[in-house]
């Protein structure tokens, strides 16, 4: 049948489709070989024309662009079938018409980023996409060229009354302000929920950003004059009022801090200071210097944070520097308030004994917040107490290493913070914040410049507790009047004068650390990123370390589950009978972790190949490989968690993260192995079977990847009851750029019919994840 132009309907051509791919070549003909005569990027509303399938049975369709009329692959087109139901006027010039004609009656002519409602597309006779759109006051139909789906960035001022900003685009996420009349909004960004709520990406005129309902907001281009302050806040205790506007003059009433005082008139005097004229009592007038007021009552008192984490910036807006994050629940002392020109809030706290900072109040509240996060004791010489001061008595003395329940925070008397927390005994106290961290690798350490003593006591003149040689490490406590409070790898605690110390080692010198880890224990040295280590694994699974040009120090304690010998120009560690060891030569320090074998307590990442606008290898009927690692990722993790795992994965959904940035994840995770699960494919679709890749010229875990690779292989060959390819070493970036034990499995040939069909199946997949899964296991079991 001949096609008909004009008609709209899923079945018939022309229709109104979408570009999916990143760029789409309109070619002359229906092959790849002819000429490319435009090029367009995804998300393009395009006119869809016919369709045909030439002789290598590739379908292709004939689209317009624009005017420009060619053939595309139809994998490239997806049909509208439901437009986007909010777009923007693109111009000033646009004009709205009665029907899907340039030729019909103009009934509306908007402004330039006007949003609407889209109702419907349609092609013309002409092969033009129009739109069917419609505000609360008007609607028609307008060409597609004068419609746009995000904004362009402008600025405007708030009419609106109640307009909320909000951290996310819904209603459920946390309040950032409420805008206020004439307060300046920029429009950066648009987005629709999955309420199909329409929102827009602001920034205020003090930085925040944020989003904000875009059908509740109206503006101005154009500001309403500024209102007058009325009122103010007397901020100093007391605040003198004076007969006139000179602090020379006699004073005539001193107010209490926080009195509200009623502005009458302004003055700047020759001094040029701005003075105010107010009502102290019913009748009585005098002169304030406007430096002693505040627009906002002064406070002075502990708060604490509410939201997860709290800017601390170096002024009272988020333009201004960040100085530091605070975490919930940190007790914070607040010293000043005060309401910036967007009307925001904003309390002054102290972070030290002379360091200030501003915080917006929205992030603190007055009220303690209870926690119930889990801490570690981190030093060796803690003590619970009954009461937030040291002349309280002791209830308990906490090991190194235990865990612990963080109920809340205070600031006490002295200006210390102490942590109210419950030990594993069930018992609750007060303990000083240096004693607790969220992660022992949190802790701070000093180094010795060189041999030193720790004293009993801030002072020279105070006896000697403990001596310290070059680089030895200590754990940093407090600070005062130049000393530094420590404690020793022995868990001798003292005073050492802070120039005598340094925040890193030497270069050439590595100082062991061992921390516990979970169920795992790190033995890390601390170095330079452009300190080199070199080690290999030998025969009976020992890491040898070369120590050639290196200081490199044997820990002074024992380490749970290895054996460590000095050996001439290296150290051995030795895992011994029911442990393992991973190794990890990190920017910062050289790391290993050693744990029990078995699956449990291991961090493993999982990267399902492919996503998003990477479909990877495409089945005869349409299966993509990206859908298929992505099943067989998830049923994987499920059974690795099940088995006491912690699993992180590269993606979780239909997104594409380059293959750098899976590497990087793995690097920096301290994971123990890193898998990459994928479907192969080949030209020939009689290819078959399954193969697992490893990198040993790279990846510093080279061997142990290859082990591996081949625990994996087996198994999953014997689940999946595919043809064995065997294991082979390779290039690719997510094993060759990693830095722990790695595999790449190939789990069949997705372009060959019959595997196909098998990997569609999620009988298979969830085999194929079992036999993965029981080749992991035989690895941590003890082949690695």
């Amino acid at each position: 049948m001949p096609i008909q132009p004009g008609t709209a309907s899923a079945a018939e051509y022309p229709y109104t489709g979408v570009t999916v791919s990143g760029s789409t070549s309109i070619h002359r003909g229906a092959e790849k070989d002819y000429k490319i005569t435009k090029t367009i990027s995804s998300s393009e509303s395009v006119a869809v024309l016919n369709e045909f399938t030439n002789k290598a049975n590739e379908t292709w369709l004939q689209i317009n662009h624009e005017g420009t009329t060619g053939w595309v692959m139809e994998s490239q087109i997806k049909e509208l079938d439901n437009p986007v139901p909010f777009a923007f006027i693109a111009s000033d010039e646009a004009a709205v018409h009665r029907s899907a004609e340039s030729s019909s009656t103009v009934s509306a002519e908007p402004g330039k980023n006007t949003m609407v409602e889209i109702s419907s597309s349609f092609v013309n006779k002409e092969q033009e996409i129009w739109y069917q759109v419609k505000t609360a006051d008007w609607s028609g139909w307008i060409h597609s060229d004068q419609i746009k789906f995000k904004p362009e960035a402008f600025t405007a001022y708030n009419t609106s009354k109640n307009q909320e900003v909000r951290s996310g685009a819904a209603p459920n996420y946390r309040l950032l302000q409420t805008l206020k009349q004439n307060e300046s909004i920029k429009i950066t960004d648009f987005f629709i929920n999955s309420a199909s709520e329409p929102y827009y990406g602001v920034e205020l005129s003090n930085g925040t950003k944020g989003w904000t309902k875009a059908q509740t907001l109206t503006y101005s281009y154009k500001a309403a004059p500024a209102a007058i302050q009325k009122t103010v806040y007397a901020k100093l205790n007391p605040t003198s009022i004076h007969r006139s506007a000179d602090s020379a003059e006699r004073k005539v009433y001193e107010t209490p801090m926080n009195e509200e005082l009623e502005i009458k008139s302004e003055f700047t005097n020759k001094a040029n200071e701005k003075w105010y004229q107010v009502e102290y009592q019913t009748g009585k007038y005098g002169w304030v210097n406007s430096a002693h007021t505040s627009t906002s009552q002064t406070i002075n008192g502990t708060f604490y944070v509410q939201v997860t984490e709290a800017n601390v910036r170096s002024g009272a807006s988020t333009d201004y520097r960040k100085l530091s994050a605070l975490t919930k629940g940190t007790a914070i002392k607040v010293v000043d308030q005060f309401t910036n020109k967007s009307g925001e809030k904003w309390y002054r706290v102290q972070l030290g004994s002379s360091t200030y900072g501003w915080v917006s109040a929205s992030l603190l509240t007055e009220k303690a917040v209870y926690l119930n996060t889990s801490m570690y004791i981190g030093t060796y010489k803690s003590e619970l107490r009954r009461g937030a001061e040291f002349r309280y008595a002791v209830t308990e003395k906490p090991a190194y290493g235990t865990k612990v329940t963080l109920l809340s925070q205070i600031i006490n008397g002295n200006g210390e913070t102490w942590l109210n927390i419950q030990t594993s005994s069930g018992k609750k106290g007060w303990i000083p914040q240096w004693e607790v961290y969220k992660s022992l690798t949190d802790r701070t350490f000093v180094y010795a410049k060189a041999s030193d003593s720790v004293r009993w006591s801030a002072s020279s003149s105070q006896k000697a507790v403990a001596s310290v040689h070059t680089a030895d490490s200590l754990v940093l406590l407090r600070e005062l009047n130049g000393w530094y409070n420590v404690e020793t790898s022995k868990g001798v605690r003292g005073w050492i004068p802070a120039a005598s110390t340094v925040a890193t080692p030497p270069a050439n010198v590595l100082v062991p650390r061992v921390t516990t880890i979970g169920k795992s224990t790190e033995l890390s040295w601390l170095k330079s990123k452009s300190v080199k280590v070199n080690f290999d694994f030998l025969s009976d699974r020992t890491a040898y370390i070369s120590t050639k040009g290196l200081a490199l120090r044997v820990p002074d304690t024992n380490v749970e589950g290895v054996t460590i010998t000095q050996v001439d120009g290296a150290i051995k560690v030795t895992p011994k009978p029911g442990y393992s060891i991973t190794v990890h030569d990190k920017k910062d320090r050289f790391q290993l972790l050693i744990h029990e074998i078995g699956v449990a307590g291991k961090t493993i990442v999982l990267d399902a190949g492919h996503g998003g606008s990477d479909s990877g290898a495409v089945g005869p009927t349409k299966l993509y490989e990206k859908d298929v690692t992505l099943a067989v990722t998830r049923y994987l993790g499920d059974i690795l968690k099940a088995n006491g795992a912690n699993v992180i994965y590269t993606r979780t959904s239909d997104i594409y993260p380059s293959l750098d940035d899976r590497a990087e994840l793995s690097n920096n995770s301290s994971s123990d192995i890193f898998l990459s699960i994928h479907a192969n494919a080949n030209v020939n679709r009689s290819a078959k079977g399954t193969e697992t890749y490893f990198n040993v010229a790279t990846n510093p875990n080279g061997q142990k990847s290859k082990t591996l690779s081949t625990n994996i292989q087996r198994e999953l060959v014997n689940q999946i009851n595919t043809t064995n390819r065997g294991v082979k070493e390779a290039g690719f970036v997510v094993i060759r750029e990693n830095e722990v034990p790695s595999a790449l499995v190939e789990l069949a040939f997705i372009s060959n019919p019959t595997e196909e069909t098998m990997l569609r199946s999620d009988a298979v997949r969830r085999k194929a994840a079992q036999g993965i899964y029981n080749g992991i296991e035989d690895y941590f079991n003890g082949g690695n």
